[in-house]
């Protein structure tokens, strides 16, 4: 596996003050009071109860009795359970015996020796000091460090007028056909104008043995910016990365960078979507595959608490060496050390001129000076099943091209990605016009496309339009700049699959909101072809219509729908429904 690019720090504005989204406040000493004053009376977890895990000794020989040790219970210890295990709330039996009566992703399995949680009032546990266990369990479940901010938790559950909702739960994969695995909740308050934090975590999943994986369904809160899901080499690799939260600094000096670790990406996520493979092929993972989470999110809301959650459901199945399944692989690009490629027109200082153009070559590639790439033998022809990109709010474009290794000042003429273009539409591939940096395309190729990495390979160029009064870098935030952009390929050809590209361009509904972000007044734009039933409404985040901009029959012709309603600061969604079907888009007010 290759070594993920550093990002280069030195970018991001040193002036800036470090701001952490969470103020962490408390932890174990927090949790071993809820757990003695609690869980050690005279029938549970006590010298005179007579039970083997005692809640009423010191907090130092507590924590040595839970912490990774496993579960008296059998079919807990099966499960791979620990009563706590860093960084896994919901592989941690004590959470889970504690605390199924307040989210039932803790539930215990019906009918298992042992499976009577203990009910709230049993133990006297109020919602607050079960979430101030799982959070202190998500992060690194340490002895001597402050991982739990009382405060957000004490907020969020006590003030229900400030509080988003949960996301709706993914229901969970039948049993046998792969695992469910979960990250948060987060709680995000916008504070002063900082609204965005980014966290990564290593999660060890445990398989019943090697499996194919031929699916992966996200499900995220519907705000987040981006859900990324690595997978480490191996184990030596994850031993290397520190446990607990990671938060990634979007404002100020970073020790954590998204981009540091052996590993490679099984996928990027943008909004909730299941990742289904083609027949015959599948990622290769060992029964202990060792996985690292990113998830960033904005809360745009300028007075609620939002809570944050990633689900994502793996369908798996046994690995059979004997069989013909194929393995997918990945390989990603990050442009973020300007030393390294060629931009135009020249940077001044690494910012981004008012109006520029980005260049980013795939590194596996032969680098066309007659010095060979890192691709050799079989391997040197990749067939793309998928490929995407990604900027932040200053991408106007987005191409990315088959590029002859030899014609090294030739973007070249075989363009495989058009950031304008919406692959997946009902109609076929559709001409936006535009590119959709927030929703930026998916391009899949059915019978893969071949790239012979040793006469050509991959180069993106991407287009950024500043509208500011200063100069911008590249960096991590998503007010400053990126160029991304990753694909997912097979080095041998399922069968029954023929090379090449067969997209049809029809027109099909979509429609633009401008300026994005807008200062409460903009457009909604949209073109009919033919006679349509048309309603348009504005929701918030928590789903509340906050305005309704029509609801009448139309002639085909083009439209703009003025958005004249006085809005706080603040993220929402424009719905647009046209026959029944609907279309959402996300906009922010400032």
């Amino acid at each position: 596996m290759y070594k993920k690019l550093l990002l280069l720090i030195s970018l991001l504005p040193a002036s800036v003050t470090v701001f952490s989204q969470y103020n962490f406040s408390a932890g174990y000493p927090v949790v071993y009071n809820i757990l003695n004053t609690q869980c050690s009376n005279a029938g549970c977890h006590s010298a005179v109860s007579g039970s083997a895990l005692r809640f009423d000794t010191t907090a130092a020989a507590v924590y040595a009795e839970i912490f990774n040790q496993p579960p008296m219970n059998i079919a807990a210890q099966q499960r791979g359970e620990q009563l706590v295990w860093m960084d896994q709330p919901y592989q941690s039996y004590l959470l889970k015996k504690a605390g199924s009566w307040f989210d039932t992703d803790l539930g215990l399995p019906i009918g298992e020796p042992d499976s009577v949680a203990h009910s709230q009032a049993s133990t006297g546990l109020t919602n607050i000091q079960v979430e101030y266990i799982r959070q202190w369990i998500m992060d690194s479940a340490a002895q001597f460090t402050n991982n739990i901010d009382t405060t957000v938790i004490n907020a969020y559950y006590t003030d229900t007028a400030t509080s988003g909702p949960f996301s709706a739960k993914l229901p969970k994969p039948a049993a046998g056909a792969g695992i469910q695995l979960r990250y948060g909740p987060f709680f995000i308050k916008n504070i002063s104008g900082q609204n965005q934090v980014e966290y990564l975590l290593m999660h060890q999943a445990t398989f019943p043995t090697d499996v194919e994986a031929y699916a992966v369904n996200v499900q995220m809160t519907s705000f987040s910016h981006h859900f990324i899901l690595n997978v480490l080499d191996d184990s030596a690799d994850a031993m290397q990365v520190a446990t607990g939260l990671r938060e990634v600094v979007l404002n100020g000096a970073n020790t954590v960078s998204p981009f540091e670790t052996s590993q490679s990406v099984v996928s990027v996520w943008l909004y909730s979507q299941n990742l289904a493979l083609p027949n015959q092929t599948a990622f290769f993972w060992p029964q202990a595959t060792y996985f690292d989470f990113d998830f960033h999110m904005l809360n745009y809301s300028t007075y609620a608490i939002l809570p944050f959650d990633v689900y994502a459901n793996i369908s798996t199945r046994p690995r059979d060496v004997n069989d013909s399944m194929i393995q997918m692989q990945s390989r990603e690009n990050n442009n973020n050390t300007l030393g390294h490629i060629d931009l135009y027109p020249p940077y001044n200082n690494n910012r981004i001129p008012a109006h520029s153009t980005s260049i980013c070559i795939d590194e596996d590639q032969d680098n066309g000076s007659g010095a060979s790439g890192s691709i050799s033998g079989n391997d040197s022809i990749r067939y793309i099943w998928m490929i995407n990109s990604h900027t932040h709010k200053m991408g106007v474009g987005f191409n990315i091209y088959n590029f002859d290794n030899t014609q090294t000042s030739d973007l070249g003429t075989d363009t495989i990605y058009n950031g304008f273009m919406s692959y997946n539409s009902p109609n076929g591939v559709v001409n936006l016009g535009y590119y959709d940096w927030e929703h930026p395309p998916i391009e899949f190729f059915p019978d893969f496309y071949p790239i012979n990495y040793k006469t050509s390979g991959l180069i993106a160029q991407t287009t950024y339009t500043n509208g500011s009064s200063f100069n911008q870098v590249f960096g991590l935030t998503t007010n400053q700049e990126m160029q991304f952009f990753y694909y997912l390929y097979v080095t041998t050809l399922p069968p029954s699959t023929n090379t090449g590209v067969n997209n049809i361009i029809k027109s099909a509904f979509d429609f633009k909101i401008y300026p994005n972000p807008m200062a409460g007044h903009g457009t909604l734009s949209y073109t009919l072809d033919a006679v349509a039933m048309v309603n348009a409404s504005i929701t918030d985040i928590t789903g509340k219509q906050v305005a309704t901009l029509k609801g009448e029959k139309e002639q085909a012709g083009n439209y703009n729908v003025d958005i004249t309603k006085t809005l706080p600061a603040g993220m929402y969604f424009a719905k647009v429904t046209v026959n029944g079907e609907n279309y959402t888009k996300k906009f922010v007010v400032e």
